[in-house]
């Protein structure tokens, strides 16, 4: 069965040059509301498929999740992608 896109109810954006995924997507967590929760990461050639709720674990944590999915679906060259990028938040709790 394939997977079905992320309906998103807004974009957070971010920039991010190679090796500094982590710091861009700490950034973007940081600046959304507790209770936000990021469905998906747009990265790469990718969208991402991710659940995290911002503020139910630490933002470390959260990018840490974030990542762990990228890596799972681009490999560990997913960090070394340049360019624009969006987490993609389809609700609040």
């Amino acid at each position: 069965m394939a997977e079905q896109p992320v309906r998103a109810e807004r974009d957070v954006p971010f920039r991010a040059c190679c090796g500094k995924l982590r710091w861009a997507l700490m950034d973007a967590v940081e600046s959304l509301p507790a209770g936000s929760h990021v469905g998906a990461l747009r990265w790469g050639p990718a969208e991402i498929p991710v659940d995290v709720e911002v503020g139910a674990v630490s933002p470390v944590r959260a990018v840490d999740a974030i990542l762990d999915a990228a890596e799972a679906r681009l490999g560990p060259a997913s960090a070394c992608y340049a360019g624009q990028g969006a987490l993609m938040i389809d609700g609040t709790s």
